[in-house]
């Protein structure tokens, strides 16, 4: 993701890319990816790290609003809070 926002940004990768890729589809991508970090990052982990790397690039690219993704539709679960676990 970080190389395709930053092939957006380049004046010439730019053109290339957006042959490939809109910039509505890179801003899903760019959106979903975000939420799913979100998801499975905790606080210490590099996934976190790779979260917080993208969202700024996503914001400095223009793809992302300032205030992160819009992680309501991109990810759901059918259940919520702690599963319980059987058998021990």
């Amino acid at each position: 993701m970080v190389t395709l926002l930053a092939a957006y940004m380049n004046p010439i990768l730019n053109e290339i890319l957006l042959r490939f890729i809109t910039v509505h589809e890179l801003r899903q991508l760019t959106e979903t990816t975000l939420a799913f970090l979100q998801l499975t990052a905790s606080p210490t982990s590099a996934l976190h790290s790779d979260y917080k790397i993208l969202r700024y690039m996503g914001q400095k690219t223009g793809i992302t609003p300032p205030q992160g993704p819009n992680t309501g539709s991109s990810f759901s679960s059918s259940t919520t809070g702690d599963v319980p676990m059987t058998g021990h």
